[in-house]
């Protein structure tokens, strides 16, 4: 699954070597795909015009869709959609550029901004841990830890000189690339550590999510 500025969905398959485009003619809500989050056959699309629901066949056939999406008037309050997120327990999560963190259960949204405890309108990456807790990037409150009943914050933005491009979770870790180092954060010990020019590792410049875990590895994308 491949997402494009502009030109919509990519579905490659690497086994016969074909691909297919998925755009706005073929139901997708915006051309411009900003993340993709895919768990068993449903596969959420995070874009500048709202979200889009793909439901595939258990195999994931290219040719086997049914799309539904969301936009500011279904409930996302806004359409610029940073980051999405499907967890364990059946909700997908949205960061949006204005509206703050949203979660759907399946029939209705709820909104969390800088009125109700999150401390931010905008949120730039999302990950779920081992435990099922949220944590959250945002532009200005940093980065915040949610339990499912109330936010923690972690790391402040104001002060780190750093910005925040994705977040992973792994076992006991969580992880935040940022432009000074690799933040890695021990959740039972509180424990955080960085790894940086001062263990050689030069200063990151990357893309917002551009991130991939698998079992236990995590890979980052920089440039």
């Amino acid at each position: 699954w491949i997402g494009t500025f502009g030109d919509g969905l990519i579905v490659f398959n690497p086994k016969t070597k074909s691909h297919r485009f998925i755009t706005e003619k073929d139901g997708l809500i915006n051309n411009s795909v900003l993340d993709i989050s895919i768990r068993q056959n449903h596969v959420w699309i995070a874009t500048l015009g709202g979200a889009s629901h793909l439901l595939t066949d258990q195999q994931q056939n290219a040719g086997v869709y049914d799309i539904n999406s969301y936009d500011k008037e279904h409930g996302l309050g806004n359409n610029f959609v940073y980051c999405i997120l499907q967890d364990s327990k059946g909700n997908v999560w949205f960061g949006t550029d204005g509206n703050g963190l949203i979660r759907f259960d399946g029939s209705s949204f709820q909104s969390f901004d800088d009125k109700t405890g999150l401390g931010d309108k905008v949120v730039y990456s999302l990950a779920e841990d081992k435990d099922g807790d949220i944590w959250i990037n945002t532009a200005s409150a940093g980065l915040l830890h949610f339990d499912g009943s109330s936010f923690n914050n972690l790391m402040a933005t104001e002060g780190t000189g750093s910005t925040i491009y994705s977040l992973a979770s792994s076992g006991n870790y969580v992880f935040a690339l940022s432009e000074t180092g690799l933040r890695i954060i021990n959740k039972v010990s509180g424990n955080m550590v960085e790894l940086n020019e001062e263990l050689d590792i030069r200063r990151f410049d990357a893309e917002l999510n551009n991130v991939f875990t698998d079992h236990n590895k995590v890979c980052f994308m920089t440039a």
